[in-house]
């Protein structure tokens, strides 16, 4: 896991710890992905503990390539830390535009969805969250009364968009994929 101080890499930058600006994020973004691709760590916490003050457009134009980025190789995960309701609403914002949604933990070490997340994937989400189970499509859609297909559509957008894990089975019956909550990834 590797804690990424948006603060200090502000200041290193900008000499300031605001995370502003279409500009800021520009320049910010070769940056974070040279953290990311310069470890073999699979979760980063973007922790915003020490920045002031977050505007929409700075996190609009980071977060949309990161995590472009990190779709590249799903098995790495993000998560966000440190917002306050001033920082989450900007990021809110952000991320509800580019139409993603990311994972924040709170300092009570809740978890909460930051961004766009439709309800018909947000109750599957909290669901695998909640109960910590593994699923495949096969049960969600059996438990839904819903197609294999939606169901299975359902859980690869989840994992597409960094929000759940998954492994691959195969037996006599052939290949699924079965999916689980990332907490897990928190606590190594």
């Amino acid at each position: 896991m590797r804690f990424i101080d948006i603060a200090a890499i502000t200041n290193d930058e900008f000499n300031t710890n605001l995370f502003v600006t279409r500009e800021f994020g520009q320049h910010l973004t070769p940056r974070f992905e040279e953290v990311i691709n310069s470890t073999t760590e699979n979760v980063f916490i973007f922790d915003f503990s020490n920045v002031q003050y977050i505007d929409f457009s700075c996190p609009h134009e980071v977060f949309g390539y990161i995590l472009s980025i990190l779709k590249k190789n799903p098995r790495r995960f993000v998560f966000l830390t440190g917002l306050n309701s001033s920082k989450r609403e900007n990021i809110d914002i952000a991320l509800t535009e580019d139409k993603i949604a990311m994972i924040e933990i709170t300092d009570s070490k809740t978890i909460l969805i930051r961004g766009h997340l439709p309800s018909y994937l947000r109750d599957i989400f909290e669901r695998l969250i909640q109960s910590n189970i593994e699923i495949t499509a096969r049960q969600l859609a059996d438990e839904t009364n819903a197609k294999i297909s939606t169901a299975s559509s359902k859980l690869f957008s989840l994992w597409k968009q960094g929000l759940v894990d998954r492994y691959e089975v195969v037996n006599e019956e052939g290949k699924q994929y079965i999916y689980k909550s990332i907490l897990p990834l928190l606590e190594t």
